[in-house]
């Protein structure tokens, strides 16, 4: 009898414990879980660097608060094929039809930038063979559902953002504020494509992105040189700038400096949204819209080999 009461205690004392201890044998949002990879690894050819698509389910945010659970209105999918690391085609359980989801608030490399193809690894890791749970936003100009995907607790566009899959928009909706969070978290911990060893810059970077003017004087439209980057050049070299790149958050606006053109150093140069003649100290984007969100957005500067020189964002 005294060893059955014994076993019924230990038992007893092992239920208690993993009670008391949940984050035991269990994926958590707010830790890094390590586990091997079973998946072929990802390789950048340039720099020998790996990523594994499923290291994505199981690579926390030990600095951030846990993830927002899917709200009730939140529709059951499945997905049939994915695009890229932002987008895929699903299809709604309820129903059995076929549908496209655009993650909201985030935008990952197209395919053929750095990180595109490995982007959309750690997306099929994080979604393969699982069902979701989409909240529906909005739908955009080609008829895409722009949502919210849960897979169990993870929050995917949060945890894209997080490992370094996908760049965080300033308009993220009502979790714009964690999506920024996650984006500071990858940059800082050089997550993804933050990792010089992909697209990232390395801690010596020196040609810098000293200020951003997004709000124009008037009408934005009618007055697009009043907005303006500027470009600074730290080194004690002068900077051949050809190949190097500008672009904001979205995919549409993306300014190449001219062939030969040259940032001395110790110098900076503006280059404007509108058109104008180009000089030592002024060039001009000439994009045909404005180009800096006056709400908010995030600045890259990108080298010839597709690297985050360097990045500044603002708030509205």
């Amino acid at each position: 009898m005294r060893r059955v009461l014994f076993i019924l205690l230990s038992l007893a004392v092992a239920v208690l414990f993993f009670v008391l201890v949940p984050g035991l044998g269990t994926d958590s949002n707010t830790t890094a879980i390590d586990e091997p990879s079973t998946a072929t690894p990802q390789t950048d050819n340039s720099s020998g660097s790996q990523v594994s698509s499923d290291d994505a389910v199981f690579t926390g945010s030990e600095n951030l608060a846990a993830h927002p659970v899917a709200p009730p209105n939140a529709r059951a999918a499945e997905v049939d094929r994915l695009a890229d690391g932002d987008s895929f085609d699903i299809r709604w359980v309820d129903t059995g039809d076929s549908d496209e989801v655009r993650l909201f608030g985030l935008n990952a490399p197209e395919a053929s930038a750095c990180f595109g193809s490995e982007a959309r690894d750690l997306l099929q890791g994080l979604t393969e063979d699982r069902e979701l749970l989409v909240e529906s936003i909005d739908r955009d100009q080609y008829g895409r559902v722009l949502g919210n995907v849960w897979v169990g607790d993870v929050f995917v566009n949060v945890r894209m953002v997080e490992i370094g899959g996908a760049l965080a928009l300033s308009d993220g909706g009502n979790h714009a504020a964690l999506m920024q969070d996650a984006q500071a978290f990858a940059s800082t911990n050089t997550r993804g494509l933050w990792d010089p060893a992909f697209c990232g810059a390395g801690l010596d970077a020196e040609i810098v992105i000293i200020a951003i003017e997004a709000n124009a004087p008037g009408q934005d439209h009618l007055n697009p040189n009043g907005e303006w980057i500027e470009i600074a050049n730290l080194t004690t070299v002068d900077a051949v700038m050809t190949n190097w790149s500008i672009r904001d958050e979205s995919t549409r606006h993306r300014f190449y400096f001219p062939d030969g053109f040259v940032l001395m150093s110790g110098d900076d140069v503006r280059v404007f949204s509108g058109c104008g003649d180009n000089t030592a100290d002024s060039l001009y984007w000439c994009d045909g819209d404005p180009v800096w969100n006056n709400g908010g957005d995030t600045g890259f500067l990108v080298d010839p080999d597709g690297r985050f020189a360097d990045s500044l964002s603002y708030s509205g």
